[in-house]
């Protein structure tokens, strides 16, 4: 980093001293980048998607084995507990070569582990931040593609410039070389060459002494701007940690405002799911009554009449506290509503798949099944 003149030209392999080889993972999806969750030091920690920040925990480099390190905690990307199938979660963990480390770039953009041939994919495709990552197949969607951003942090530009060392026992230096010694001359001449001399060492120990002013001052500001350098950084680390905090908090609000409504919603689901087996009584004490044994029994159709107002004022409780009733006789078989119970040939006309007969009616609460149509379903009838 010598930025005085005469300075030479070194290789030197990847290291901090050389930032170029950092780079921002930026999704093609929401241009937000790869991020260890709040900057966490230790194994095992998350990773998710957040808006390019410029702190060490967006910052990787891939390195000789193929690994994807970050500078944050020196950790490597890694697939959690080594796993195959879609879906897996990524984390960080110390270096190994298992190929759950192992990563290379695809010619269309993705980030594919050598482990599994999955590749890296925001969950649910979400262009907001905070988003984690899982590994996926592959699909060609934007939540699969990625670039590399070099990082362009002014660690080069800002570095100090070495410092020009000066010896104060030599007199002058002309071009790295020192005046060569005068043979011995009559004492006269001596003397006049002295005091010709003596104004031009004057002269030169000032210039010597204006350098090593300059030196100093130099040196003063390149350590003022380092500071404002780290300051800068503390700024932007603070900043990331209390827009994390502030996020988490909000998150937690909602889910507790969430949860909430849900537990007043749902508080009766226990006590309406056994309350059902007086609403099955009631439906087969007036199936039992069929309207023949009605006709021919005026006291029967008087119990009837009692028992069908008890199943109405029931079941108009049970609405008054969002739960409705459900019978599915004739409809398509639906799985997430009802459970088939047996399998009953298909009527002429019917299709195969449909509700031909209900055994117990269902329940609805709210927009959630409270309890299954047990039914039986049509089959095809063989020719």
């Amino acid at each position: 980093f010598n930025q005085s003149k005469g300075a030479i030209a070194t290789m030197l392999p990847p290291s901090d001293e050389c930032p170029m080889n950092w780079f921002f993972i930026q999704s093609e999806l929401n241009g937000m980048c790869l991020d260890v969750i709040h900057g966490k030091q230790e194994e095992k920690c998350r990773l998710w998607m957040y808006g390019q920040n410029g702190t060490d925990a967006q910052l990787w480099r891939f390195d000789e084995g193929g690994r994807i390190e970050s500078k944050c905690n020196d950790l490597a990307l890694d697939i959690e507990g080594g796993n195959t199938a879609a879906g897996t979660k990524l984390w960080m963990f110390k270096k190994n070569d298992t190929p759950a480390q192992k990563w290379r770039f695809t010619s269309t953009g993705e980030l594919q582990s050598e482990l599994n041939g999955l590749v890296l994919d925001i969950i649910d495709a979400n262009a907001s931040q905070e988003a984690p990552v899982q590994m996926m197949n592959i699909n060609g969607n934007k939540a699969q593609k990625w670039k590399l951003v070099p990082y362009t942090g002014e660690t080069l530009a800002g570095a100090p410039a070495a410092e020009a060392k000066v010896d104060p026992g030599v007199a002058a230096i002309v071009d790295g070389k020192a005046p060569k010694k005068e043979e011995e001359a009559p004492k006269e001449e001596k003397k006049e060459e002295k005091k010709e001399e003596e104004p031009a060492a004057q002269s030169e120990g000032g210039e010597a002494k204006e350098e090593a002013k300059v030196e100093t001052a130099e040196d003063k500001l390149a350590k003022a701007e380092e500071q404002i350098k780290t300051l800068e950084e503390e700024k932007k680390e603070l900043k990331h940690k209390y827009l994390t905090a502030l996020a988490d908090v909000e998150n937690m609000r909602q889910r507790m405002n969430h949860k909430a409504e849900e537990d007043k919603k749902f508080a009766v689901r226990s006590f309406a799911k056994n309350m059902l087996e007086v609403a099955d009584c009631l439906e087969k004490a007036l199936e039992a009554m069929p309207e023949e044994k009605r006709k021919a029994d005026p006291n029967l159709q008087t119990v009837y009449e009692g028992v069908q107002m008890i199943d109405t004022v029931f079941l108009k409780g049970l609405q008054e506290a969002s739960i409705k009733k459900f019978v599915p006789q004739g409809e398509k078989f639906d799985p997430n509503l009802h459970n088939a119970m047996f399998e009953l040939p298909a009527a002429e006309g019917q299709e195969k798949g449909m509700v031909g007969h209900v055994v117990k009616s269902g329940y609805m609460i709210y927009d959630r099944v409270l309890r299954p149509a047990e039914v039986g379903v049509t089959k095809e009838v063989p020719k």
